[in-house]
């Protein structure tokens, strides 16, 4: 999805007409609603000798309105966008038939966090920050009150469910993802979610929810820059969100270092107990 919202923006910042390959937009068509922004693209259903755009390295990188520094050719970064000034939430809309598949699995007063399961290799190189499954638990834990539910989606159901086996909130639910596939490379295998509609439900759901974790990955952190619910979002500080920007992010919200979040229970909890405290030592 990065990679389409800046080949699209790299293309038109440059005077031209981004042409995409049918089975190239498959996830993207699958998720949302292109009709209001079909006008700046072309898709065709193959390619004979031209390669379609999303296939090169970008050909020059913009200068931008608030900088003048070269970014880089990794296209999942959400500079490459911002040049076109366009709100994020009107390039890209949720299809109808997710979000309704959504709103009917959540549980009242959701805490929905995407787990993501990156290959080894992508994390010894520094391209996701994963926090542990303690770090995780912790902040679950810390969010979780009575009348809440903690909702959790990812890429591979078992590693979801051990990353929250140490969460004692009494409310987890884990949405069926369907079957996965697993692709092998030299380094480490990658595991990818079959069913596009499955994904495409899970992700409306991490828009909508009340509160937000995310983890680690750009499929988390595109639905932060989407995300309309009533309470916030949360992150452990990976790549992902420096790499979404906060200018993304829906008017009002901002992200909040899920540590943070920890601290400030752990206060709160000491307040509470000091209080108490007092309160036992004045009655006798």
């Amino acid at each position: 999805m990065f990679i389409f919202q800046s080949t699209v923006a790299l293309a038109l910042h440059q005077g031209m007409r981004p042409k995409f390959a049918r089975s190239e937009l498959r996830m993207v068509n699958t998720t949302f609603d292109l009709k209001g922004i079909s006008h700046l693209f072309t898709v065709e259903d193959s390619f004979d000798k031209e390669l379609p755009l999303m296939c090169n390295e970008p050909p020059r990188v913009p200068t931008l309105a608030s900088k003048s520094q070269r970014i880089g050719t990794y296209l999942q970064n959400f500079a490459f966008f911002a040049p076109l000034k366009v709100p994020f939430s009107s390039f890209y809309r949720i299809r109808t038939e997710h979000i309704n598949a959504a709103r009917a699995m959540l549980p009242p007063r959701c805490i929905a966090v995407h787990v993501r399961h990156f290959p080894q290799h992508h994390l010894d190189i520094g391209l996701a920050v994963c926090p542990d499954a303690r770090a995780l638990a912790r902040v679950l834990d810390t969010l979780w009150e009575p009348g809440r539910c903690i909702m959790a989606v990812g890429n591979d159901a078992n590693y979801t469910r051990s990353m929250l086996a140490g969460v004692s909130a009494p409310c987890i639910q884990f949405p069926n993802v369907g079957s996965t596939t697993v692709t092998r490379t030299s380094q480490s295998p990658e595991i990818h979610t079959i069913n596009a509609d499955t994904a495409s439900r899970d992700f409306a759901a991490l828009t909508l929810c009340e509160d937000l974790v995310q983890t680690c990955g750009t499929f988390g952190a595109l639905a932060s820059m989407l995300h309309t619910g009533n309470g916030s979002i949360y992150h452990f500080g990976d790549t992902s969100v420096e790499r979404a920007s906060y200018e993304a992010l829906p008017e009002g919200r901002r992200w909040i270092h899920a540590n943070d979040t920890v601290k400030q229970g752990a206060r709160a909890d000491r307040h509470m107990a000091k209080r108490i405290a007092s309160k036992a030592a004045r009655a006798t």
